[in-house]
């Protein structure tokens, strides 16, 4: 009988050997801007919460604007082209950070912030056909779900960088109703973690101290210029896992590594920092760092396995035992965000390829904006407070893709902040 291998989704890789993309790893987003931007974000700057699970040093970076408390949700409804065989499938995160930047409130140490997550991310499968041979067909629903801990620290000092690491704690069922046999259920768990790290460079506010005074274009606008750089590698640890006596699998590990760029415009006054425009664009490498020999025996590579930063990252250049993801951000006075992107693989190596898209509305972006243009309106005590304390942004994004098996996936989200809360 062959062995059905469905390890963690969303963090790790499902195989699925017997539909119709066999053999096939999929990568599982955990967030709507995630998907959005192609699957790209190991090196975006972000505020969205569950950019963490791909770059746990994404917590870190968000800890270093204020003192913050951020509760997020995330659904998808994913590849609803398996519900013409009654399949469906699901994936959920939930999301709470707080994070603190220790230098507002002991300005005698260094500048520099901490913060720390709690996550689960939930994935359900149900009703598809598997096995081989005369084990074939059987119906298996499919339960994997990941809880999450993430410790990250972050440096503000000319440059920003971060640092972070996530613990977690991983099962997997697999529940079958056969039909023409009795195979039972099976379930396995894993205790696996993360690295992460990420660099954020802002040029134009390197320069101003350099010459020691502000760049302007005009009054209190000025430009913005920066450059970001992101690695990690995910499911360290633990190397294999067993859902039965004697059925050992090997556990998927994935590197990443990626640069981002943000230029745009940066409005400021008083306690107000506002950006009326920007655009981000984000390139991304992904390796299993997996290597198999002619016997079909699989082993882990060190470091960022097959990936060549310099040629794929900084030059372009295609590798086929790698993927290549792109994501772009365009924003609109922090109240409205459009997201593309696009997922490329080598066609022997799973033919992966899809674009991406979506867009996000932020009630943060809209009250600076009002700030900016009325000030008077928060001169009142309850506007002045959701201001400066609350934050809400919703996000939804899908893959538009005829020919992929993935189209038409869907991913909503919602993240609620309370700023400044020390």
């Amino acid at each position: 009988m062959k062995k059905i291998i469905l390890i963690s989704v969303l963090f790790l890789f499902q195989f699925f050997s017997a539909l119709s993309f066999a053999q096939e790893v999929l990568e599982y987003p955990t967030n709507s801007e995630m998907l959005g931007m192609g699957l790209a974000s190991v090196a975006h700057i972000t505020d969205n919460p569950a950019a963490l699970t791909t770059n746990p040093a994404h917590l870190g970076m968000q800890s270093l604007n204020n003192s913050f408390f951020t509760l997020n949700e995330n659904y998808s409804d994913y590849a609803p082209y398996f519900r013409e065989f009654n399949n469906n499938m699901w994936i959920r995160t939930i999301v709470a950070n707080a994070g603190i930047n220790v230098n507002k409130f002991y300005p005698q140490l260094p500048p520099m912030s901490i913060g720390i997550s709690y996550s689960n991310i939930h994935f359900h499968s149900n009703n598809f056909f598997a096995g081989s041979g005369p084990d074939i067909p059987y119906l298996v629903t499919d339960y994997n779900e990941a809880n999450q801990l993430t410790l990250s620290i972050a440096m503000d000092y000319f440059v920003r960088a971060s640092i972070g690491i996530t613990y977690k704690h991983v099962t997997s069922t697999l529940s079958d109703q056969p039909i023409a046999s009795e195979i039972g259920n099976a379930s396995a768990s894993a205790n696996l973690y993360d690295l992460g790290f990420l660099l954020d460079v802002p040029v134009v506010s390197i320069a101003s101290k350099i010459i020691n005074q502000p760049i302007k274009i005009y009054n209190n606008i000025s430009p913005l210029f920066n450059f970001s750089l992101g690695i990690s590698k995910s499911n360290l640890g633990q190397e294999s896992i067993s859902y039965l006596p004697g059925q050992t699998d090997p556990l998927p590990r994935m590197a990443r590594a990626g640069i981002g760029l943000t230029v745009g415009f940066q409005y400021d006054r008083n306690d107000i920092s506002w950006t009326p425009l920007s655009f981000k664009w984000t390139v991304e490498a992904n390796d299993l760092c997996v290597s198999t020999d002619s016997m079909g025996i699989g082993t882990y590579q060190p470091g960022l396995g097959d990936i060549n930063f310099f040629k794929e990252v900084i030059l372009g250049k295609t590798n086929k035992e790698t993927d290549k993801l792109k994501g772009w951000e365009l924003n609109f006075a922090e109240t409205v965000y459009i997201y593309g992107g696009s997922f490329s693989e080598d066609p022997l190596h799973g033919n992966r390829n899809f674009k991406t898209d979506g867009y996000a509305v932020n009630l943060s972006g809209i009250l600076k904006t009002l700030a900016v243009i009325q000030p008077g309106v928060f001169e009142n005590n309850f506007m002045k407070y959701l201001l400066n304390h609350i934050g809400i942004k919703y996000n939804q994004s899908k893959v538009n893709t005829p020919d992929s098996i993935l189209n038409n996936t869907q991913y909503y989200s919602l993240n609620v902040t309370f700023n400044n809360w020390l």
